[in-house]
């Protein structure tokens, strides 16, 4: 998770126990074997099953085809093309005026988004938020923008939480360039401006 640069990191720190002896450390004499007939000690605890990708309702990055379209939901399909490639999109409606954008990669469901209002995540944050109250939401969560050539411009509220990514983005053609590249002529009050879609991956 932590790759071997983060690894290295925490053994150095010492927030890993399983990384070998300090250097200077004083060794240990190995423990010796159980008498016969003493009881074994517990077996370790099974960790927790790892929490589900993020998703919006009930539709997840990852997700197949067959699971998709095995969930039930009335579903209608586009066609998006990106750096001249076509991808199917599938747009499904899970209830309460909620339509969630599933595009297809290579079979699987890689970009999940809403530009409905009608969803709340876990922290009650939906499409329409402005800046100041996802801050508020999400304390730790940031503001990423800039330019990309493959995206072009993109202004968009990182929520910030440990167990997936969700994104908040916001109109960045309408704040123009100046704006999001060079933070020049911006509206007045950044913090009132509303998102327009909901991202999770």
């Amino acid at each position: 998770m932590f790759g071997k640069a983060g690894a290295l990191t925490l053994c150095l720190s010492g927030l890993v126990g399983a990384c070998g002896p300090k250097a200077g450390a004083p060794q240990t004499a190995a423990l010796a074997a159980p008498a016969a007939g003493a009881i074994p000690a517990p077996a370790a605890a099974q960790p927790l099953n790892p929490p589900p990708p993020p998703g919006i309702g009930p539709v997840h990055a990852g997700m197949s085809v067959v699971k998709l379209e095995a969930l039930g939901l009335p579903y209608r399909l586009n066609i998006k093309s990106f750096e001249g490639a076509d991808y199917v999109v599938y747009l499904i409606d899970i209830g309460d005026g909620v339509e969630v954008s599933a595009t297809i990669v290579n079979g699987l469901s890689a970009d999940v988004s809403t530009r409905s209002v009608g969803y709340l995540t876990a922290e009650g944050a939906h499409v329409g938020d402005t800046i100041a109250r996802l801050r508020k939401l999400y304390p730790a969560g940031e503001v990423v923008q800039g330019y990309e050539s493959e995206v072009g411009l993109y202004y968009t509220f990182k929520a910030g939480r440990t167990d997936g990514g969700e994104y908040f983005r916001f109109d960045a053609d309408a704040l123009g360039e100046d704006c999001v590249v060079r933070n020049l002529g911006c509206p007045a009050d950044m913090a009132a401006i509303k998102s327009i879609r909901l991202d999770v991956y």
